[in-house]
């Protein structure tokens, strides 16, 4: 995983492309794209056998927590949830009401729905004890978990002058139809919590991490309107899968 610069600026012309990698792998659940190899090469037998082995551990740890609530039929209903969502991560970030129709048990949901909170707990805690770095594979992993589903959020860390962690919120969800919708409780929650940095990131469920030109007109519009207030917006980043964008490091933000 990486941050991903944008190899064309805002007008269109050729961008150098840039990207700082870092392996978060350790701690986010690992999502791997398609495999393009031959089915007959060693490799490819390799990623498959790891693919599969990723998929067993996963189902074993749904299966322990399903066991508190149902335990005849937890294995079955782990592997039921993960073909389902694909992912320990995807079900986990799965609402209580979507789980429940897929299990048919609310008490499911409500459980799962629970444990996603106390790891976000969690991760927010590991991030909020020091400067915020941009690059901390512990922030990229509480990212991805908030903004993991089917929609589109957008969410805020609000800093000190020192990039200490004050506050972070999910500040609208939605697509980009009325920016003022997004923009709005942003300017109130960050006036409230007397932020001096601010750092936006938003979510993209089609998996594409590249900025649409709504992505971009509103980042624009946050740095007009914060710059005169004395407020720094130090990046928006895109989430999208395995991917992230990083719009300073694309030449987005001035």
């Amino acid at each position: 995983m990486g941050f991903v610069a944008s190899t064309h600026g805002p007008d269109g012309a050729p961008r150098a492309r840039a990207e700082h990698s870092y392996s978060p792998s350790s701690l986010c659940p690992h999502e791997l794209g398609a495999n393009r190899l031959d089915p007959g090469d060693p490799d490819y037998r390799h990623g498959k056998s790891q693919t599969d082995e990723a998929q067993r551990r996963q189902c074993e740890t749904l299966a322990q927590l399903v066991r508190a609530v149902e335990p005849l039929q937890a294995e079955r209903t782990a592997l039921l949830l993960i073909k389902e969502f694909g992912s320990l991560g995807q079900v986990l970030g799965a609402t209580a009401s979507r789980i429940t129709r897929v299990t048919g048990s609310e008490a499911i949901g409500a459980m799962l729905s629970a444990s996603m909170s106390a790891v976000l707990e969690g991760l927010r805690e590991e991030v909020s004890r020091s400067q915020v770095d941009l690059r901390d594979p512990r922030l990229i992993c509480y990212l991805k978990a908030q903004l993991q589903g089917e929609e589109e959020h957008l969410h805020a860390i609000f800093l000190d002058s020192r990039r200490r962690y004050i506050r972070d919120e999910r500040v609208a969800s939605g697509g980009w139809a009325n920016l003022s919708v997004r923009l709005r409780p942003l300017v109130r929650l960050t006036m409230e919590t007397g932020a001096a940095k601010l750092v936006l990131i938003h979510n993209h469920p089609s998996g594409n991490p590249r900025p649409s030109e709504a992505d971009i007109v509103f980042t624009q519009m946050v740095v007009r309107i914060t710059q005169p207030m004395g407020i720094e917006l130090l990046d928006h980043l895109i989430i999208a899968g395995a991917s992230v964008f990083s719009m300073r490091t694309a030449g987005l933000i001035s």
